[in-house]
């Protein structure tokens, strides 16, 4: 322990009046970028210097390898330098992002705030999508701009047959990450506008933005699509909402509010309509949005639960749905039939699924329950059509 202290002092003593050279070092010690990127992030932070600050540090750290990379010594080299440099190399940073024009500002406070919110990937390409997600600009660009100002360091980890990039946050940036978080970060996006917009033009599309497209069934979307959903990603991008599945998650709340409110608007009247069908029929009933599978529900009683009803502006092929088990007749009700309806019936494990077809007229695809879905739905005014379940 002893030796170790004496080295990290010599090491830290030799380097002590530069600090590209205790940037480098502490570079160095965190291996796991190709020597190709330091340069580049050290000369992009300090010119004329960060190359030859590299040499310096890698002649005379790579005396004390492989101990330096791995172990004690290298826990106590970096904690030296988070100690000692770290409130000057964070001044510099904080330097460079205030030299920042709006655009690349814009890219700082975006990563900050997604940063205290939890969202601490170090996944490049992640971090990419999700910024490109809030921003709508190119993702690798917002990238480049947190490594120049040396907010993030980039890394590599091995992959079975490639290197997947990374990036790394040092530990003493974090004051300066909480100060940039508390800007003002003006997302001006109509979020209920561009859910509209998806919706119309592609169901799956909005519903990657309001449930993730993790949550998206790949076996029902394969058979929707003829592809798999990594493949389809690509399609359901909504400038400056989402991309490739990924909503930014600075809107999460502002995307669900305005999914609320618009299947809450579509279905109203259809609502009324069935619950006053249900009165009619001498069931109790109960309308609630349920905040799991996030869309309107209704229903039925009658000695017990008989029916819930799920109100879906279309057949969205959601685990959300397939997990939500009434242990009554789980019937969807919709305007757009977008999928074949005998796989939505299995996949989503439905009773029946009730689509409107105009404007009175509901066709009914059913597995059981057909006579009490039949019954109230003519009890509300509605001409029903059987389709057969197979």
């Amino acid at each position: 322990m002893a030796n170790h202290r004496d080295e990290v002092l010599r090491l830290l003593e030799k380097f002590s009046g530069s600090l590209p050279h205790i940037e480098a070092l502490y570079m160095y010690v965190n291996r796991g970028a190709f020597k190709s990127q330091c340069l580049e992030e050290l000369e992009a932070r300090w010119p004329s210097m960060g190359s030859k600050a590299w040499n310096d540090v890698e002649a005379e750290a790579s005396k004390y390898e492989p101990q330096i990379l791995v172990g004690d010594l290298k826990r106590q080299v970096i904690r030296a330098i988070e100690e000692r440099y770290g409130d000057l190399l964070l001044r510099e940073v904080e330097r460079r992002v205030q030299a920042l024009g709006p655009s690349e500002l814009a890219a700082v406070v975006a990563f900050s705030k997604i940063w205290l919110q939890g969202i601490k990937t170090t996944d490049e390409d992640e971090l990419s999508t999700i910024i490109e997600a809030c921003l709508g600009t190119r993702g690798s660009k917002a990238v480049e701009v947190l490594w120049r100002t040396g907010l993030i360091n980039r890394a590599h980890r091995p992959a079975v047959s490639r290197y997947m990039p990374k990036v790394y946050v040092p530990s003493y940036l974090e004051p300066l990450i909480e100060k940039c978080a508390q800007n003002p970060l003006p997302l001006q996006v109509n979020v209920k506008a561009l859910l509209e917009e998806a919706l119309a033009e592609n169901p799956f599309k909005a519903c990657a933005a309001v449930y993730g497209a993790d949550q998206l069934i790949d076996e029902l979307v394969k058979v929707t699509l003829g592809l798999s959903l990594r493949s389809v990603l690509y399609r359901w991008n909504i400038k400056g909402l989402m991309k490739a599945g990924r909503a930014c998650p600075l809107l999460t709340s502002e995307i669900e509010k305005a999914w609320r409110e618009m299947v809450e608007s579509t279905f109203s009247r259809t609502l009324k309509r069935l619950s006053e069908a249900f009165k009619s029929l001498n069931y109790e009933y109960i309308v609630a949005y349920d905040a799991y599978i996030k869309l309107p529900v209704l229903y039925g009683y009658s000695d017990g639960l008989v029916m819930a009803i799920i109100f879906m502006p279309a057949i969205l092929p959601l685990a959300h749905i397939r997990s939500f088990s009434p242990d009554a007749l789980k019937v969807i009700f919709t305007y757009n039939l977008n999928v074949p309806p005998q796989e939505a019936l299995n996949v989503l494990r439905l009773s029946s699924i009730a689509w409107v077809r105009g404007d009175e007229e509901v066709v009914v695809y059913a597995k059981e329950g057909l006579a009490v879905l039949e019954e109230l739905l003519k009890a509300g005014g509605l001409k029903v059509v059987v389709q057969a379940s197979s």
